[in-house]
C-alpha cells in the first residue's frame, strides 16, 4: 500500500483519489475550504454517482486537507490535478499554479516523484524537470468524461505515461493498473509525446463532433432525416457509432481549450484542419441561433446550460453563446437550470420550476433531450437525434 497525495479536487483529482484509495492511502489537498469540508464529510461536490459511492466506501483510506504541508514527508507520490485554462492573450495554457506547486514540492519534499495529470503544453514536463534540476517529474494524460469520471478511471481505454525514467514510469503505471477493473493497455513514451497524445485525442473528438454537426446543418437546411444519414454513414466499421450525435456545438472543460492549445503548437508548421474545427464550431452555434431567430418567437426558453446529461459544468457551453446571439436580436430569454443558485444569468431570468418554465416559454431550446420534455415536444427545438450524450 502506497501513500499518495493528490493536489487538486476537480473531476480528475477526485476521481483519481477515489480510484487509488481502493489500494492505497490517499490524501487530497485543495485550497477550496468548502470543497474539502464536503469531501471530508463524504459529500461529493461533483455530479457523479460513482464518486459519491467511493467517498463513503473508501473513507478510511481517504484524507482531505487545505494545507500542502500536511503531506510533506508523508507521501510516496504527488499527483498534480490542477486546472490549466487557456489564456487567449498568451495563446497557451495557464500553467502558473502548476509551476508554483512543483517549485514548492521541490523545495519541501524533493525526493518524492511528481506525476502531472493536468493538461499541459508539449514539452512542459521536460521544462519543469530541467528548471528544477529533476528527472522524476512524469506526465500521464487523463481521458475522463464529465459525469462518468470515476467509471472511466476504473475502466480506462488506455494508460499512458511519459518520462525520462522508464523504470519510474513503469512503477507508477502499476499503481493505476492494479486499481483498474479491466486490463488496460499501458503505453510508454517521452513526456512530450504523452502531452501531445492528450491534445491530439481531444482535438480529434472535437473534429468528429464538428463533422456530424455540419452534416446535421445540411440535413436541417434540406429537410433530410439526419438520423438515417448518420446511421448510414456510421455503419461503415471504419467510421463507427461513437461521437456522432449532433449538438449545438462542442464545449466543456477540455475540447475547446485543448484544440486551441494544439493549434498554437503548430506555429510555423503547415496546418489547416485543426484550425477549421474551431471555425466550424463557431459557425454551428451561429447557424442554430439563426434557426431560432427566424422563428420570431415571443421568448425563448433555454432548457439547461449544462453540456450534457449528468454534467454540472457550464464552462464554454455552446448554449451560452447561443443565448448571447439570440439576445442581440432583442428576443427575451428565460432559463431553466436547477443547478444555478442565482435568479438571473446573463441578465435573463432563471427558473427552477420546470412546469412553470415550460408553460412560460414560446419555444424551448434543448441541447440535450430529457424525457420531462415529452409533453412539450411540439415547441421544443433540439438536435439530440439519438437522445444520448
Amino acid at each position: 500500500m502506497k501513500r499518495i497525495t493528490v493536489i487538486g479536487s476537480g473531476y480528475v483529482g477526485t476521481a483519481v483519489a477515489c480510484l487509488l484509495s481502493t489500494k492505497n492511502m490517499v490524501a487530497v489537498i485543495d485550497t477550496d475550504k468548502e470543497i474539502i469540508h464536503k469531501l471530508s464529510k463524504q459529500i461529493s461536490h461533483l455530479d457523479d454517482p460513482q464518486i459519491k459511492k467511493y467517498l463513503k466506501k473508501n473513507k478510511n483510506n481517504l484524507k482531505f486537507s487545505t494545507e500542502l504541508t500536511s503531506a510533506i514527508s508523508k507521501t510516496d507520490l504527488y499527483i498534480l490535478c490542477l486546472p490549466t485554462d487557456f489564456l487567449v492573450s498568451k495563446n497557451e495554457f495557464d500553467t502558473k499554479n502548476l509551476k508554483s506547486v512543483i517549485s514548492e514540492l521541490t523545495e519541501l519534499d524533493p525526493k518524492v516523484p511528481i506525476l502531472i495529470k493536468s493538461t499541459v503544453p508539449m514539452h512542459f514536463t521536460d521544462e519543469m524537470n530541467k528548471e528544477f534540476n529533476r528527472d522524476d517529474i512524469v506526465f500521464s494524460p487523463e481521458f475522463l468524461r464529465e459525469g462518468q469520471a470515476l467509471y472511466d478511471s476504473f475502466y480506462p481505454s488506455r494508460i499512458i505515461f511519459g518520462s525520462k525514467k522508464p523504470s519510474l514510469a513503469t512503477k507508477i503505471a502499476s499503481i493505476f493498473k492494479e486499481a483498474a477493473k479491466n486490463s488496460p493497455q499501458v503505453l510508454f513514451s517521452s513526456a512530450a509525446e504523452s502531452e501531445s497524445i492528450k491534445l491530439f485525442s481531444n482535438s480529434y473528438l472535437a473534429m468528429r463532433v464538428a463533422f456530424f454537426n455540419e452534416l446535421d446543418s445540411l440535413c436541417l437546411s434540406k429537410s433530410f432525416d439526419a438520423k438515417k444519414i448518420i446511421e448510414g454513414v456510421c455503419s461503415d466499421a471504419r467510421i463507427g457509432n461513437e461521437y456522432n450525435n449532433p449538438s449545438f456545438g462542442f464545449g466543456g472543460y477540455c475540447l475547446p481549450k485543448d484544440t486551441k492549445q494544439l493549434i498554437s503548437q503548430f506555429k510555423d508548421i503547415p496546418n489547416s484542419l485543426i484550425t477549421s474545427v474551431i471555425q466550424s464550431n463557431e459557425k454551428r452555434k451561429k447557424y442554430i441561433s439563426n434557426k431560432i431567430i427566424e422563428k420570431k418567437p415571443k421568448n425563448v426558453g433555454i432548457y439547461r446550460l449544462q453540456m450534457k446529461e449528468g454534467s454540472d459544468n457550464f464552462k464554454e457551453s455552446s448554449v451560452i453563446n447561443i443565448i448571447k446571439k439570440i439576445k442581440n436580436h432583442k428576443i427575451p430569454i428565460i432559463i431553466y437550470e436547477p443547478l444555478l443558485r442565482k435568479q438571473t444569468f446573463l441578465n435573463s431570468k432563471v427558473m427552477t420550476n420546470f412546469t412553470e418554465f415550460a408553460a412560460s416559454a414560446s419555444i424551448i431550446l434543448a441541447n440535450r433531450y430529457n424525457e420531462e420534455l415529452n409533453p412539450y415536444l411540439e415547441k421544443t427545438f433540439t438536435r439530440d437525434i439519438f437522445q444520448e450524450n
